[in-house]
């Protein structure tokens, strides 16, 4: 038996109910799919820095600034979307505790899988951790939050405005690789 459209969204209420006090799906979805990705994102990073040899101990201290500020940015652009969902106190320091155990639990899984004496190892996992964990994050800035943005009916008619942002986009893009030459 198929089920009819008012069916499938009574459904669809009741699971958002378990979620949020929120009716909003969309915005129910995107925070979890946010939070899944940054914190999948922040483990990979974090195995990236427990991977490194320990005879880099500057890069070391220089890269653990760079992730406590990219960790801060990731937090407030999660807790806008948290906060636009609408869900219970405890579901949302649920969600804080989990995305803030995330890096360190990256960093420790790191140090155990490699071995201190083969550098080789350590350097390609290294680089594949930070491949995937920077493929993760262009994948959740394009489609999930820039996405949202351009859709938006102000930006969609104001090419003066579309042009601004895309220009901002693509400065942020190249200072971040002009960045990674000393990375």
């Amino acid at each position: 038996r198929r089920k009819s459209r008012v069916e499938s969204n009574c459904e669809m209420g009741m699971v958002v109910q378990l979620f949020a006090n929120s009716n909003d799906t969309k915005t129910l979805l995107k925070a979890y799919v946010l939070e899944g990705a940054i914190a999948i994102h922040s483990i990979i990073m974090g195995l990236s820095l427990g991977a490194m040899s320990n005879s880099d101990l500057t890069s070391i201290k220089v890269l653990m600034i760079a992730y406590g500020i990219h960790q801060l940015l990731e937090g407030i652009s999660l807790g806008c979307a948290i906060s636009s969902a609408k869900l219970s106190n405890s579901k949302i320091i649920g969600l804080i505790m989990f995305f803030a155990c995330t890096l360190p639990s990256g960093i420790i899984l790191g140090i155990c899988i490699t071995n201190s004496e083969d550098d080789y190892s350590s350097m390609m996992i290294e680089a594949y951790a930070n491949g995937v964990a920077g493929g993760i994050l262009i994948y959740v800035s394009m489609v999930e939050m820039m996405a949202d943005e351009f859709s938006n009916e102000i930006v969609r008619n104001n090419y003066n405005l579309k042009f601004k942002m895309i220009f901002s986009i693509t400065m942020g893009i190249t200072i971040m690789g002009i960045l990674a030459i000393w990375a």
